[in-house]
């Protein structure tokens, strides 16, 4: 039976053990933990930059051949992130087109 295990309770070192699945998966999945609640947008799903820590999996069919760290970038990108007065009504609706954007590429 598959047991789920963890590290000290360190939700970074997760072990799934005798799983057997095969995954032929290719391409990147994000991991995050700690929403930062004053980045909330009313909008169904959350950005991965809204969250304190964020950690991406790179796999190749199925095996996962890298890990990034992307904690710092999703802090700058916050800064970056929201409109403001500067640069709003312009601005505006290019945020909400980045903001409703579900798809998963490197930027």
């Amino acid at each position: 039976m598959p047991q789920v295990t963890t590290s000290g309770g360190d939700w970074r070192k997760l072990e799934y053990d005798a799983i057997q699945l095969t995954l032929k998966y290719s391409g990147g999945v994000l991991i995050t933990t700690g929403f930062i609640q004053e980045h909330y947008v009313h909008m169904g799903f959350q950005s991965p930059w809204n969250y304190d820590e964020v950690i991406e999996l790179v796999f190749s069919d199925g095996i996962c051949i890298n890990v990034h760290a992307l904690s710092e970038f999703a802090e700058k990108r916050r800064a970056q992130a929201a409109p403001n007065q500067e640069n709003m009504p312009e601005g505006l609706s290019e945020w909400i087109r980045k903001v409703f954007d579900l798809s998963y590429e490197r930027r």
